[in-house]
């Protein structure tokens, strides 16, 4: 039987690493659950679930063909809402204002996918970093705004290790390349 892994696409986070981990200290409570370690902060953008190791080729090449076909630029995005999904027992923080751009990202990302036949979740899409697991509350103080630049897109691999889940960039895409011409820089696989 073929390993599988657990993709998602998404933006690393971790430039504003200081700011999410203050905000993280802010909020931290018997509640909240344990904090997502910095270096495992992103943006999602797409979550795929359980894939065959083979497939990551042809979701490269799918992402690349999709990026291509449309208008892609870095943009910045507002951190400044704070969130609980119950059901995951995840706290979040996500923009109030979604930048067109990356709705249209996620739309078009979420289309090629869907036609190539994987089953997405359908609800409706919720750009997020999420800052704890295990949560069962999440107090809603005043928080101060947290700008993120999104620039490079990464299907990330969810992989669990004896130290917790770690999420690995399996192939990169530069928001900032010529149109028609995103070039996938696939990661090593390990």
């Amino acid at each position: 039987m073929e390993p599988h892994l657990r993709l998602f696409w998404g933006f690393d986070a971790c430039q504003q690493g200081a700011a999410l981990q203050a905000c993280q200290q802010q909020l931290a409570s018997t509640e909240t659950g344990p904090p997502v370690p910095l270096d495992n902060l992103h943006l999602t953008l797409l979550f795929l679930g359980n894939a065959p190791l083979g497939t990551l080729p042809a979701l490269t090449r799918l992402t690349s063909t999709t990026l291509a076909r449309l208008p892609l630029a870095p943009m910045t995005l507002t951190l400044d809402q704070l969130g609980l999904f119950p059901r995951a027992k995840a706290g979040w923080i996500g923009p109030s204002q979604i930048p067109e751009a990356l709705l249209l990202l996620e739309a078009g990302l979420r289309s090629a996918v869907s036609e190539a036949g994987w089953p997405l979740d359908p609800r409706p899409y919720r750009p997020h970093v999420t800052l704890f697991r295990k949560a069962r509350a999440l107090a809603n103080p005043r928080i101060t705004p947290i700008p993120l630049s999104l620039q490079t897109l990464h299907l990330y691999a969810s992989l669990s290790t004896p130290q917790g889940v770690r999420y690995q960039p399996r192939a990169s895409w530069s928001l900032g390349e010529h149109h028609g011409q995103p070039g996938a820089q696939s990661q090593p696989q390990r």
